[in-house]
């Protein structure tokens, strides 16, 4: 089964400066995920020329009971790891994101767009797809994944705007 969702947020500055202090900005990203979120977050490639971004992350995540069952011991060493390219020509990021368990069972992909919306503001964009095969907990785990990725966009644009604004 497959499941698709999108987070949608207004950010009170104009896209360009997204793709400039927050994006692939090292500083922000160890604010957003490290200190403010509590992950343990690394930049493993970020090349500003080619668009080019791998990332690793160990999320603090409480998983289902059925979901910890099927990790069988190895949610402590849990993480995800982001492979993205940022195409400048549209300025769209695309993703795939690969967990270190069911990594062979589970498809997580997405693209990020960063719009005007007016007045010098801008609208982060970010669509979602998984896909899980795994007999009996498939759809658990879709939605787990789409319940906490959208969580997580929620506090992360609520936390970005803080941040922007000085006052983080």
């Amino acid at each position: 089964m497959t499941t698709k969702f999108e987070a949608r947020h207004v950010l009170p500055f104009p896209p360009e400066v997204f793709w400039q202090r927050v994006h692939a900005n090292t500083e922000f990203n160890d604010a957003l995920y490290n200190t403010h979120l509590g992950h343990k977050y690394e930049i493993l490639v970020n090349d500003p020329v080619s668009g080019k971004w791998l990332s690793k992350m160990f999320p603090k995540v409480d998983l289902p009971a059925v979901l910890a069952k099927a990790a069988a011991g190895k949610e402590e060493g849990f993480c995800l790891a982001e492979d993205g390219m940022l195409d400048k020509s549209t300025w769209t990021y695309r993703f795939k994101v690969v967990p270190s368990i069911m990594s062979d069972n589970v498809d997580v992909n997405g693209e990020m767009q960063i719009l005007p919306h007016g007045n010098g503001q801008c609208q982060r964009v970010v669509k979602f797809t998984i896909d899980v095969r795994a007999f009996g907990i498939g759809k658990i785990v879709e939605a787990f994944v789409e319940k906490t990725v959208l969580r997580g966009y929620d506090d992360s644009g609520e936390f970005l705007q803080r941040y922007m604004a000085g006052k983080v």
